[in-house]
């Protein structure tokens, strides 16, 4: 709540072309940080599950 509360000036995010809507730092890194936390298990299971050994061959 504290990290929220001292960052909240206002910026715009553009990457390639496209632009974000101007929201607080906070509302971004945060959204970076959750995506983060989804997309890492996930992509670990992805690379866990094509380097299991199959008993079958």
């Amino acid at each position: 709540m504290l990290f929220s509360l001292e960052n909240q000036q206002p910026v715009t995010l553009s990457f390639v072309g496209w632009s974000a809507p101007q929201w607080p730092v906070s509302v971004y890194i945060l959204g970076a940080l959750l995506s983060g936390l989804v997309v890492g298990p996930l992509l670990s299971l992805v690379i866990s599950r094509r380097h299991k050994p199959s008993l079958g061959k």
